[in-house]
């Protein structure tokens, strides 16, 4: 058995041990990377090489933030003001509203969806409601515009593009994403009981008054966004700066927010990368690259190249790996498929490498899980609940766009 096969099945098994025995994938997923480590002779450099320490220090600094925000009464301040909006029928153009207003975000290139994650999740527990609920509202809305030309993702997509001397429309793939995901949209607003829904009535029955500690936290979280939007300063910075001023001004109890971080989700997120990286030192990606050569027409080529694009996505960067690597590959598979059309395989490329962007092994899903941690204090069967399920959309997500890649909606050209 290949090394590359074997370090796949390792995956499968950290996954079910963890399910099955109810104890934190990190766990198990660290496990199986040591235990593949010693077996192909690998150093520990090696082994740790994928542990995503920006990424885990980027959650630390955001969740801390989350966790204040919850014990200084931030969040039952805004779940207060919330709920006195959304009653009845109100709450049922909640989605809408925020849709919209995000995807309007999105597609000029503000990137707000990942920066908002605590806050949706906040919202979420505000109104009583599934965390992912609310959030799916903002990750749709990712999806949705990620590939315009004023995002990064849309700036480096066109790049590899022009690289590869392929002729595409700049807006083609953006409009097809965004009739995609706003469709998925609207089955995701009917699947999760939001035209049924009604918010529970506030916790309080006095009006929480607006306190400086809320005034500054709140007053932080505007900080966080006007930095990165116009200062491209990383979330991370911003949000640990933010928390250690507020605990300094003793708007937070330093002790108290730094045991509410949920730290397992951190050794989540740390366990899993790690295992991905060790399955890539193992030669994962080439093995899932070499399907490419499978491709038998270029009928089925869309279809094949979306589920390829999003099987290599979860163990790799899609923008600068998945990406560039697919597409440079395309002008010598246009000349052995004389029908095959470039702008339908760039766009079956770029929809696949995000459809798996909910998965726990991607930033966006580490996030969620993060967020989810800090701010519901699950137990480990609820937080493994949570990630299986995430896994489960990302799995949907992903045949949803290869059905429509298949049916041909991305050989549609609207521009």
């Amino acid at each position: 058995m290949s090394s590359a096969i074997l370090s796949f099945l390792f995956l499968l098994l950290a996954v079910v041990i963890a399910n099955v025995k109810k104890i934190n994938i990190g766990f198990t997923a660290l496990a199986a990377a040591m235990i593949l480590g010693l077996l192909y002779g690998l150093d520990l450099d090696s082994i740790i090489s994928g542990f995503n320490l920006k990424l885990v220090v980027r959650m630390f600094a955001m969740q801390l933030l989350v966790v204040i925000s919850r014990q200084n009464g931030t969040l039952d301040y805004v779940a207060q003001k919330l709920q006195s909006i959304c009653r009845g029928k109100a709450a049922r153009m909640f989605p809408f509203i925020l849709y919209i207003l995000m995807l309007a975000a999105e597609v000029l290139g503000f990137n707000l969806h990942s920066m908002l994650i605590p806050v949706l999740t906040a919202i979420a527990f505000a109104l009583h409601l599934d965390v992912l609920q609310v959030v799916m509202i903002g990750e749709l809305t990712m999806f949705a515009g990620c590939f315009s030309p004023y995002t990064t993702p849309g700036i480096m997509l066109y790049g590899y593009i022009t690289d590869a001397g392929l002729a595409v429309s700049r807006w083609n793939i953006p409009v097809l994403c965004m009739i995609s995901y706003t469709v998925l949209f609207v089955l995701f607003y009917f699947y999760a009981g939001w035209h049924r829904v009604k918010v529970e009535e506030a916790r309080a029955a006095e009006p929480i008054p607006l306190s400086r500690p809320c005034l500054f936290t709140l007053l932080s979280y505007l900080v966080i966004v006007a930095a990165n939007l116009f200062g491209g300063v990383d979330i991370g910075i911003t949000s640990c700066i933010c928390a250690i001023l507020l605990c300094f001004f003793r708007f937070a109890d330093p002790e108290e927010a730094v045991r509410g971080v949920p730290y397992s989700i951190l050794l989540m997120i740390g366990g899993m990368t790690s295992l991905i990286g060790v399955i890539s030192e193992l030669g994962g990606i080439q093995l899932i690259s070499g399907a490419i050569a499978s491709i038998p027409s270029a009928s089925l080529a869309p279809v094949v190249l979306t589920l390829l694009a999003g099987a290599m996505s979860i163990f790799s960067s899609a923008s600068s790996v998945v990406q560039p690597t697919l597409i440079s590959s395309l002008p010598h598979l246009l000349t052995l498929m004389p029908g095959a059309s470039a702008q339908t395989l760039v766009s079956s490329i770029a929809a696949g490498s995000y459809a798996v962007a909910l998965s726990p092994f991607d930033a966006n899903g580490a996030q969620i899980m993060a967020a989810y941690g800090a701010i519901y204090s699950p137990t480990e069967e609820e937080r493994l609940h949570t990630f299986n399920r995430l896994l489960k959309l990302s799995v949907l997500i992903l045949l949803y766009q290869s059905l429509l890649a298949f049916a041909g909606f991305y050989a549609i050209q609207l521009f």
